[in-house]
């Protein structure tokens, strides 16, 4: 993958995101609006963060989930313009480690899978993607990616 070898990481870090109230969703389109929300709400960040997280489902249980790459190597500074930002677990990832590895393509494919639940539905938000790359002509890199 051209990301991972190409990604700058002395100036963007890359996280795991997780809603901390999972036993309080109750529908797809519920949750994917928690999604949206909270990424509506991080628009005074948005030049600072590319993401994609996910709705992900088994019979009677959701979970929300996926992957922020930040501007910076902190996660705070960032997401903390949205007042919500704290329903949230925020984990570094190290794309050197095969779980994180995987966990972070899942995400940007949407067919993450977590504790054998599926992707159900999902949101990015997107404006840093094109700047996190170190020396690389993006506009032939970027249809490589996606």
């Amino acid at each position: 993958m051209v990301f991972t070898t190409s990604f700058d990481k002395a100036g963007f870090s890359i996280w795991r995101v997780d809603f901390k109230y999972n036993s309080e969703l109750t529908q797809v389109f519920m949750s994917s609006n928690q999604i949206g929300g909270f990424f509506n709400r991080l628009e005074g960040s948005r030049k600072y963060l590319f993401g994609s997280v996910s709705v992900l489902r088994e019979p009677n249980y959701l979970v929300i989930s996926g992957v922020l790459i930040l501007r910076g190597l902190e996660a705070k500074p960032v997401v903390e313009a949205a007042p919500d930002y704290e329903f949230y677990e925020y984990k570094k990832l190290n794309l050197d480690k095969a779980g994180d590895k995987s966990f972070f393509e899942g995400a940007l494919a949407w067919d993450l899978e977590v504790d054998g639940k599926k992707w159900a539905d999902g949101k990015n938000v997107s404006h840093v993607l094109y700047s996190c790359f170190s020396g690389l002509d993006t506009d032939y890199v970027m249809p490589s990616l996606l």
